[in-house]
């Protein structure tokens, strides 16, 4: 595609390429953390929280979860859920 709707496109396209890359390298790593932790006898749990284009994308392995929080101008965590 030719204009701007095909940059666009293209823009899409190479951001997606490069966050799924990201998130594939470290999940690789991650792997290669609970082959260690299971020759050493012990469990493991991870959380990872992205920001990326303005988006939040959250994934976890194991039981572990994530909390969305902000904090207000009075300094309270609330949560965002």
């Amino acid at each position: 595609m030719s204009g701007p709707v095909g940059a666009t496109l293209k823009e899409l396209y190479s951001n997606n390429v490069r966050l799924k890359y990201t998130l594939l390298i470290f999940f690789i790593q991650v792997d290669k953390l609970n082959a260690l932790n299971c020759e050493l006898s012990a469990g493991t749990a991870v959380v990872v929280a992205l920001v990326y284009s303005g988006h939040l994308y959250v994934a976890n392995v194991g039981d572990s979860r994530a909390l969305s929080c902000r904090t207000d101008s009075n300094g309270f965590i609330y949560d965002l859920c």
